[in-house]
């Protein structure tokens, strides 16, 4: 008697399966509010100015780590800058460490963010400047609304000192 296993049952190729516990918990909200980052990053690479400034409404506000404040066109004309000078091939490197969803439309989202050239092996921590976005759900799409970022300063000769002792 020749017995023959056939599997029934096959996974669907379309759905999305999540590979670790963060992304098991994690809403489709916040998935799709860190589908922005991986937006500005692609675009950063790609050198694609109309795709990078999708990412922002037109209304968007920017407060730099002076405290001087822009509109999204203030924004928009320092990432052309930006941009314009990314023939070198650097890389955008986005380290989200928190996205709180306020509300159905609201979320909240605490990210380090740094240029890196494309032949270094990771970003020196020296180099990130940390942003809190606050984004819309606007037509559809997570857009950033408000970003405030912040140089973090180099740690004394002190601070460096204890810290590889102890």
């Amino acid at each position: 008697m020749t017995i023959s296993l056939q599997s029934s049952v096959q996974a669907p190729v379309d759905r999305y399966y999540a590979v670790t516990v963060n992304e098991m918990v994690m809403s489709a909200d916040e998935r799709n509010v860190r589908k922005v980052y991986e937006t500005l990053r692609e675009a950063w690479s790609n050198n694609d100015k109309a795709r990078f400034t999708s990412c922002f409404t037109n209304d968007c506000d920017f407060v730099n780590f002076q405290n001087q404040v822009s509109g999204c066109s203030g924004a928009s004309a320092k990432y052309d800058k930006l941009l314009n000078h990314n023939d070198d091939g650097t890389t955008l490197s986005a380290d989200i460490s928190k996205v709180k969803i306020l509300n159905s439309n609201t979320a909240i989202v605490h990210v380090k963010l740094a240029l890196y050239n494309r032949w270094q092996a990771k970003v020196a921590s020296s180099t990130y400047a940390y942003h809190t976005h606050v984004l819309i759900l606007q037509d559809g799409e997570w857009k950033i609304t408000s970003l405030h970022n912040n140089v973090m300063p180099k740690p004394g000769f002190f601070k460096r000192l204890f810290s590889a002792l102890f």
